[in-house]
């Protein structure tokens, strides 16, 4: 703030001054955080002391809202400016080179899903075995321990099986089908989860169909699969719930409309019910409600479905929300 201009020692010699002959003047940075956006300017030619401390707080309130003003402003001006020269470029590149260039960033994509993808395959065998490692700290079963101890091996097997596919990555992927016993592959998934749902005093129930028919089936998707409809299930109880899996013999209507012979495969869980926005996204990659989720695991159960041309539907209501899974026998 300076009272009189036309008289301050500091100021009285300036060109400006001496011109205008100002009196009183207010200078007043606009900041956006710690960075200058700007300086406001005031002055009054006619009396001198017209500006005052209290109205620099006034002001100091406006020019923050003034300060995200200007850089909204000028972020939407620097957009208008790339968005210009964006389209000039992509008019004046040959077809040829900007083919080349959207196939790289697909290429780009492709690697950022695959490093998800992997993060998310790894984390689930890890926490199994680490669940299982802490059961056979208390265990003195010599028959139990040797169970768990298989179920160890298959771990450390899935996640030799999943480094091998990362140095494969690039070479034709081809599916590993076989004629697999549905109700064995759960069984197992109860074993491997009781370390890391007893953790939470999560029960999980089986109700088995007993002559249900093999399948034939990449039995390590199925498997994955089950696994992360039951983590899914397991993180939307909370603490203290039930997850139920069933399976039964099951006719369903496929993609193109026929009837189908089948199984059917329902995983549930006593939970809230899945609000309608979660829901309408659910199976979409990357799309998930956890702040340390990947997104990856129910869209993996997604493509494990249509890759054996089955069908899955979503059942929620307050105290249930269940996957209900329907695949072929041939």
């Amino acid at each position: 703030i300076i009272t009189n201009a036309a008289i301050d020692e500091q100021y009285r010699q300036d060109s400006y001054v001496v011109k205008n002959q100002p009196k009183s003047i207010m200078a007043l940075p606009i900041l956006k955080q710690t960075e200058l956006k700007g300086i406001l300017y005031l002055e009054n030619n006619l009396m001198e002391g017209s500006f005052n401390e209290k109205q620099i707080n006034t002001l100091k309130i406006l020019m923050a809202e003034a300060a995200v003003s200007i850089e909204n402003s000028l972020l939407y001006t620097q957009i208008k400016a790339l968005q210009k020269d964006l389209e000039t470029k992509v008019g004046n590149t040959p077809d040829a080179e900007l083919a080349q260039y959207i196939e790289e960033l697909k290429q780009k994509a492709s690697y950022a899903d695959l490093t998800r993808h992997i993060a998310h395959e790894i984390r689930n065998p890890l926490g199994f075995i680490q669940g299982d490692v802490e059961v056979l700290e208390d265990n003195r079963n010599p028959e139990e321990v040797k169970e768990y101890l298989g179920c160890l091996k298959e771990d450390v097997r899935r996640l030799i099986d999943l480094m091998e596919t990362m140095l494969e990555f690039g070479k034709p992927v081809n599916k590993v089908e076989a004629n697999v016993d549905v109700n064995s592959i759960i069984k197992k998934v109860d074993m491997l989860s009781k370390g890391d749902l007893g953790r939470k005093t999560i029960q999980l129930h089986l109700d088995l169909q007993a002559d249900l028919p093999q399948i034939s089936i990449d039995k390590g998707k199925l498997r994955q699969s089950i696994i992360n409809i039951v983590l899914n299930g397991a993180q939307a109880i909370g603490e203290k719930g039930n997850i139920t899996i069933k399976t039964t013999k099951a006719d369903f209507e496929n993609i193109e409309g026929k009837k189908q012979k089948g199984i059917m495969l329902r995983i549930a869980n006593d939970g809230p019910a899945m609000p309608q926005e979660i829901k309408d996204h659910i199976f979409d990659t990357h799309y998930t409600t956890k702040e340390k989720g990947s997104g990856i695991g129910l869209s993996v159960v997604l493509n494990m479905v249509k890759d054996h041309q089955g069908k899955i539907d979503l059942e929620t209501k307050e105290n249930e929300t269940a996957f209900v899974i329907y695949l072929p026998l041939k």
